[in-house]
């Protein structure tokens, strides 16, 4: 007679911490994985304006973020909060992955650009590019999107497509008579890889991973913003226009942008071109006795066009150097109340990365001409980031 005794293996799990990567949970043999990081970005920012000086000494991210996943139902939650500003939360959203695509839903990175959907401690400066900060805001909406990806040996394409509320973060607001102004916000994405996709799947300009063959991604993007009332369409009340009856008539505002990004073997170049139009304008007032131009709108919204362009090398030793130029046009040039003016700015960084990139000391100094002023404005940033 033989006795069989079933012993039931106990699932295994780990936890691994690594400086720059959070701490990471792998749970039921790997069936569930949890993931807490952050990010912190002491500084010492100098202004100077016709010898005139000011200094400013913060922490303008202070990051912290939770991940999770179900890898057997292939579910993603994620959350981002930024405890240097006066509404922390930025992202909130959950995932699921199908055969073909992927839908997310929640509050995520708007369809844009590329510099403008990269994660505030991703960027190779200590901030947004001029034509990012005149065109976008937070970078935020809440919606739903749906991405894919296919391709056939190293051509791949990633179409991206999205419904949003079309007012920026929280776009609910905290009271009931705080709520949404105007439509939906309608955007659509397509990178295209030509060579492949990045080592490290584009999440910075840099060739932080050093591409051994060249890597190019063109990206083409566009929003339509069916009513906005703030100058970026990532807000809502900040104006109100109106119709002859008085009531409330919000303008339409359309981005289309265009992005090229290559790395190779430590070399980054990155080139942004935006135009912003407005649309819907006829027979809108800014009172009900007066009537709306067409130049006036751009008081309201910002509208024109910019070019961001970026050049960097990384040396193995962790030390990189960049440069970056970037340009803004209004759309009306003799309206000079248009919230966008004439302006160009020039940047040099440099950046010593350390701990496997997750300290990085960087200083650099930006000038800002600005057409409209008599002298530029000439910034310097000493910054060091701590990403746990």
């Amino acid at each position: 007679m033989c006795v069989l005794i079933c012993v039931s293996q106990v699932p295994k799990h780990s936890i691994d911490s690594n400086f720059g990567n959070g701490i990471d949970f792998q749970l039921n043999d790997g069936k569930y994985q949890f993931n807490f990081g952050g990010s912190i970005q002491p500084q010492i920012n100098i202004s100077s304006i016709d010898n005139v000086e000011e200094y400013f000494y913060n922490s303008p991210n202070s990051l912290f973020s939770l991940y999770a996943r179900d890898n057997d139902q292939k579910i993603t939650f994620f959350m981002l909060n930024d405890f240097s500003k006066t509404n922390p939360l930025l992202d909130a959203w959950g995932a699921i992955e199908f055969n073909f695509f992927n839908v997310a839903f929640g509050q995520r990175h708007a369809i844009s650009n590329f510099e403008s959907m990269l994660y505030e401690n991703n960027l190779t400066f200590s901030s947004r590019s001029l034509m990012n900060q005149a065109y976008n805001s937070d970078g935020r909406e809440f919606g739903i999107f749906f991405s894919s990806q296919f391709g056939y040996s190293d051509l791949v394409f990633e179409p991206t497509i999205a419904v949003t509320s079309g007012d920026g973060i929280n776009s609910f607001g905290n009271r009931s008579d705080d709520y949404d102004k105007g439509g939906l916000k309608y955007a659509f994405k397509l990178n295209f890889y030509p060579f492949g996709k990045f080592i490290s799947d584009r999440i910075h300009v840099s060739d932080l991973r050093f591409e051994k063959d060249l890597k190019v991604m063109i990206s083409l993007a566009g929003s339509y913003n069916d009513g906005a009332s703030n100058s970026v369409g990532e807000g809502h009340g900040d104006f109100n226009l109106f119709d002859e009856v008085g009531d409330t008539k919000y303008p339409d505002y359309r981005k289309l942008h265009f992005d090229i990004l290559s790395k190779y073997q430590g070399f980054s170049l990155l080139a942004e071109f935006l135009i912003a139009t407005a649309n819907d304008l006829n027979g809108s007032y800014r009172s009900e006795t007066s009537n709306l131009y067409e130049t006036e709108i751009s008081e309201f919204l910002a509208l024109g066009s910019g070019i961001n362009t970026q050049l960097g090398y990384m040396t193995k030793s962790g030390l990189s150097i960049d440069l970056s130029y970037s340009m803004i046009e209004p759309e009306f040039e003799k309206n000079t109340s248009s919230i966008i003016s004439k302006a160009s700015s020039s940047r040099i960084g440099f950046s010593k990365y350390l701990v496997k990139n997750a300290v990085r000391v960087h200083t650099g100094v930006e000038n800002v001409s600005i057409e409209s002023q008599e002298n530029d404005e000439l910034r310097f940033n000493l910054m060091l980031q701590l990403n746990l």
